[in-house]
């Protein structure tokens, strides 16, 4: 399960955080944890949601993610609870 959100007391300056289980991660994180769960290279992370592999890297190093990314993790990977 993943649920993304910016709504959280613990976020740091409005960025999105990504809440794998009860776990609250920055956007490195969750989508590092989210590969690795479902054994996904960048190259195959980045095509399931429709960017680049090197936006994927980006992110990896702290770039931020924008709004339609977050849709598309979201619509791929996310509990809609």
């Amino acid at each position: 399960m993943v649920k993304i959100t910016n709504k959280d007391s613990r976020c740091v300056m409005g960025l999105p955080m990504f809440v794998i289980g009860n776990k609250r991660l920055s956007h490195q994180e969750g989508v590092r944890r989210l590969r690795e769960e479902h054994s996904m290279s960048r190259g195959e992370f980045a095509k399931a949601i429709g960017v680049s592999e090197r936006t994927v890297d980006g992110w990896a190093i702290g770039r931020p993610i924008n709004a339609a990314s977050l849709i598309a993790i979201h619509n791929v990977f996310g509990d809609d609870e």
